[in-house]
């Protein structure tokens, strides 16, 4: 992964476009690879097989059933997303909405990033850790260090181009895996037979208003989000764009049924006495994966299961750096406290600078360690969404939008998903992110209405 980041910066990084969206020129394959990868992270690996192995079952392939649904979603809209030449999300709303709609998106794209890329970095470092013995910080050290350093040197190319290739690796790493886990666990029968009823169903463990909750979260946050549509400016044209999305909706749909199956098996395995339980015990349960792999395959197995699982975090860490590195370089820093700079070798160096920084903050984030990596996911991907996601989208389909509705509903939308979240409130039992954006769509037609086309703020 180094080695591509040192090649991307010597042969592909001429320009800040080929830095932050790859010159528009990434192929639809190599679109497939960058997007899957990207949202195939410590969640969807580690955090489902989690779930699986506890409270969610096999109900919990829907969150990553889930995001088969979102990329269909996708597929529709982003050739309209790809047609506004943009580099950022918050630069669409700059064009269209004007300089206080700018900056306020710009922080709340900003800040969930960094959390976000926090959040791949400890379940990299986690698993360096787990299989090295290595203290946990300086494995966090050691990741976190590979994950700047190819991000920061090759931008989009150095990004897509690893993507692809870690990409290859999950597919390597957790489909070898699940053949010699079941063959261990004595098959199906043998795991059905030591496994409750309820942790088999489909629907009982997650719910469904936990999976109605995620397909929204996961439409309205990927469409707003900076490392997916990132991707999408990316692409060399829109039939790229509809091709990729497609395919990598396909792609999530089949690797669904890895990690929750994973999960149960660790669960039966445990119940027949294979892993003892004093080893799960002596670990928080965000280990049970590197638990498995570290006690009942095969090594050269497990070798592959822990380069995927890693590829699967380093990919999602990079994306979500870089996608914050260019909010806050193409946003604020060279809008307004450097605008006028055009030398394009100062700006590809500013932009690894502060990327660089951001890496550090998300070092010192990830060393303290937060546990529940899904419940951290879920609070990012609904914070970025509440207020932004009615605006963007409609924006590029409704020329009436007016600034002021725009701002009332960044405002509001986002004020109330926190007030939610922080109190632990909900609204008729419904998810944060469910009146949030609610609450941003009346915003939005009402002030948007004719009465007040002619505002300003």
């Amino acid at each position: 992964m180094l080695g591509i980041g040192f090649y991307t910066n010597k042969k592909s990084i001429k320009t800040s476009l080929d830095y932050l969206v790859a010159g528009r020129r990434l192929p639809w394959w190599l679109l497939v690879g960058t997007l899957a990868a990207t949202e195939i992270g410590a969640g969807s690996t580690m955090g489902v097989t989690q779930k699986a192995y506890g409270q969610w079952g096999l109900s919990s392939i829907w969150y990553i059933w889930t995001m088969s649904i979102s990329f269909i979603a996708i597929a529709i809209v982003a050739p309209r997303l790809r047609s506004s030449e943009v580099l950022t999300v918050p630069e669409f709303f700059l064009k269209k909405y004007g300089r206080i709609n700018h900056i306020l998106t710009s922080i709340i794209m900003f800040l969930p990033l960094i959390g976000l890329t926090a959040v791949q970095m400890i379940a990299t470092a986690t698993i360096f850790s787990a299989v090295t013995g290595i203290d946990y910080r300086i494995s966090a050290l050691i990741s976190c260090g590979v994950i700047v350093t190819y991000t920061v040197l090759g931008g989009m190319w150095s990004v897509s181009i690893t993507d692809f290739w870690q990409f290859i690796l999950i597919l390597i790493g957790m489909g070898l895996a699940m053949p010699f886990v079941i063959i261990k666990a004595g098959g199906f029968t043998e795991i059905i037979a030591h496994v409750p009823p309820e942790k088999l169903s489909l629907f009982e463990g997650m719910g469904i208003g936990k999976i109605i909750s995620l397909i929204i979260i996961y439409v309205s946050s990927w469409l707003i989000g900076q490392e997916v549509t990132q991707r999408l400016y990316s692409a060399k044209d829109k039939a790229s764009v509809i091709k990729g999305s497609t395919v990598t909706a396909v792609f999530y749909f089949f690797f669904a049924f890895i990690p929750p199956l994973l999960g149960i098996s660790i669960y039966a395995l445990e119940h027949k006495g294979v892993i003892p339980s004093t080893i799960i015990n002596n670990f928080s349960d965000m280990y049970v994966l590197p638990v498995l792999a570290m006690n009942v395959l095969p090594v050269i197995i497990a070798g592959l299961l822990f380069a995927g699982l890693i590829s699967a975090t380093m990919s999602s860490a990079s994306s979500d750096l870089l996608g914050a590195a260019s909010i806050i370089t193409n946003d604020l820093w060279f809008q307004y406290i450097k605008k006028n700079e055009a030398d394009d070798r100062k700006k590809i160096l500013i932009i690894r600078i502060l990327a660089a920084l951001i890496g550090v903050l998300s070092l010192a984030i990830a060393i303290l360690k937060p546990e529940d990596i899904i419940k951290i996911l879920m609070f990012s991907f609904s914070l970025r969404a509440a207020g932004c996601f009615i605006p963007y989208i409609a924006g590029h389909y409704w020329a009436k939008i007016t600034p002021l509705s725009t701002f009332l509903s960044l405002s509001c939308a986002s004020i109330l998903l926190v007030i939610l979240e922080l109190t632990n409130t909900t609204i008729f039992g419904l998810e944060p992110i469910i009146p949030s954006l609610a609450v941003s769509a009346i915003i939005i037609v009402f002030f948007s209405l004719k009465p007040f086309q002619k505002a300003s703020l």
